[in-house]
């Protein structure tokens, strides 16, 4: 995934070794930026194509959710986001990671009423919450969570000291003393 090259041009130290690189395109999406919606959609459009042939319908649920995270990690973060996917056919699997080193949940929902980490990541969880008052806002990661449980997978999300995996309908926090400042999801 390049991951070697990409920690070297943000000047991170780093021992991981070089190897030949394959055309991987339809598989995977090397650890890239999202600057704004149209690389964003560059996953979306990834999950979609996987899917589809499984379940469309799933597959236009999807596209939705992933494109408004992914989106989400440059517009609230005020900072630019990261993404990787991967999709792994002879285990039927697809991996996708978004991030941001932005100022977190909490501090975006703190006037919702986040008042710790984990509150903010419950109600980043929950319908129709937002930073924003746009009553369209706040779907991508509620869907996220109920399709891909729904799916048997599992959804990673952290954020400052806090984290909590989803898994149908058991979620487990975990609390860390090592905040992390921005966002991950992760499923």
């Amino acid at each position: 995934m390049r991951l070697g090259r990409v920690l070297s041009e943000l000047g991170v130290a780093h021992d991981l070794p070089t190897s030949r690189e394959r055309d991987q395109r339809e598989h995977l999406i090397e650890v890239s930026v999202i600057e704004g919606d149209d690389d964003a959609d560059r996953l979306a459009a990834l999950v979609h194509r996987k899917l589809r042939p499984v379940d469309r319908e799933l597959a236009r649920a999807m596209h939705g959710s992933v494109g408004e995270i992914g989106a989400n990690a440059a517009d609230h973060s005020g900072t630019i986001g990261f993404m990787a996917a991967q999709t792994l056919p002879r285990r039927n699997e697809l991996l996708l990671a978004v991030g941001d080193a932005g100022v977190g949940i909490r501090a975006m929902l703190a006037h919702r009423g986040a008042t710790d980490d984990e509150s903010a990541i419950e109600l980043a969880t929950r319908e129709h919450v937002s930073r924003l008052d746009d009553p369209g806002r706040g779907a991508g990661l509620p869907a996220a969570v109920r399709l891909v449980t729904g799916q048997r997978g599992s959804l990673y999300v952290a954020t400052g000291t806090a984290s909590i995996r989803h898994f149908g309908a058991t979620r487990r926090f975990l609390v860390s003393s090592d905040p992390y400042p921005g966002t991950i999801v992760e499923a």
